[in-house]
């Protein structure tokens, strides 16, 4: 063989350890840079579940995050309704529906749960100054894969290459990084670390701002529909052809709250009021206003930690109203 052709083997094995060494390099560097929240732990917390454990699979804003604790849930379902189900809370903090929609794609890579429970206060539009950041809560964390891809295609403008390569945003975290940055690049310390993230719900105030009637209007009497974008509806699509491909059921879930975002909860009764009119079947997708009920329900500033999120008595009171619900509806044959 002529010293050309080996020379020219040479540079190609160079050349593919050159770049077998960046791609090494490249996800250390954005592994240690990438901000450690409690999104980061609630997405290490799903990844450690065993294969096929989760049957009740959670997604939504914050108000899921205080009101669905898994291990409560898990456990009233059982002991109420003789359902054995592993439930899992993947909401993150602004969690709207295009995110939902996207996470449940790489959620299903591991797990095959047989109810997705989607919190309906992602319907409500983000805020633009919170929208990069909410964004990044959902896919910051998440490996690089078609999914995600198509994600940041479709669905980031301006920036998209800091999706791709997270560590164009971090890389000013150099004076704040900490043991915890640089133990993320081990699997043990992951597979071992003790996070309540996803699972359970720590102890929340009582509400200390001023009190009116609020929850003494009538809610029932709410009949209006307030519809969703083009694009919210494609997210909605999108979440319905995951769930039947991966024969799960959904149900819409609203949690009671006053306001938030200048959004109160009689306006959010509107956007249900669509996804009743438009989506609901009672057969594969379902919906629990608990904002519509909260008459019924007696619902008051004694179960609210602030206008938006529920304390412990009414995260209490939605876990007893969402496992009586799902073991009404669903029952213990679906699980």
């Amino acid at each position: 063989m002529s010293i050309g052709k080996w020379e020219k083997k040479i540079f190609i094995v160079r050349t593919l350890l050159f770049f077998c060494g960046f791609i090494f390099l490249f996800f250390i560097v954005n592994r240690i840079f990438l901000y450690k929240d409690n999104n980061f732990y609630n997405y290490i917390n799903y990844m450690q579940q065993q294969g096929n454990s989760v049957d009740v699979l959670v997604m939504g804003s914050s108000h899921s995050i205080d009101a669905v604790d898994s291990l409560e849930l898990g456990a009233v379902l059982e002991e109420e309704y003789g359902i054995r189900a592993g439930v899992f809370n993947m909401s993150i903090t602004g969690m709207r529906i295009e995110q939902i929609a996207y996470r449940l794609q790489e959620a299903v890579k591991t797990q095959k749960p047989r109810l997705l429970i989607v919190e309906t206060f992602s319907f409500v539009p983000m805020e633009l100054s919170n929208e990069e950041m909410v964004r990044r809560y959902a896919a910051d964390y998440m490996p690089l894969s078609l999914e995600k891809v198509g994600y940041i295609r479709n669905r980031i403008g301006e920036g998209a290459e800091s999706f791709y390569v997270p560590f164009i945003k971090y890389h000013t975290r150099w004076e704040e990084l900490g043991k915890d940055d640089f133990r993320s690049l081990s699997k043990k310390w992951l597979k071992d670390i003790s996070s309540p993230y996803g699972v359970t719900v720590g102890a929340k105030p009582e509400y200390e701002g001023e009190r009116d009637d609020y929850f003494q209007q009538d809610f029932t009497s709410i009949s209006e529909c307030r519809e969703i974008s083009d694009e919210q509806k494609e997210d909605v699509e999108a979440i319905l052809e995951t769930a039947k491909k991966n024969q799960m059921k959904v149900l819409f879930l609203s949690v009671p709250y006053k306001k938030q975002m200048d959004v109160p909860s009689t306006e959010l009764i509107k956007y249900n009021n669509y996804i009743r009119e438009m989506y609901v079947d009672d057969e594969n997708v379902f919906l629990l206003d608990m904002n519509l009920l909260m008459n019924g329900l007696g619902w008051g500033y004694e179960y609210m930690q602030d206008d938006g999120h529920v304390n412990d008595a009414g995260r209490k009171e939605v876990m007893d109203c969402l496992a009586k619900y799902i073991g009404t509806s669903l029952g213990e044959e679906w699980f």
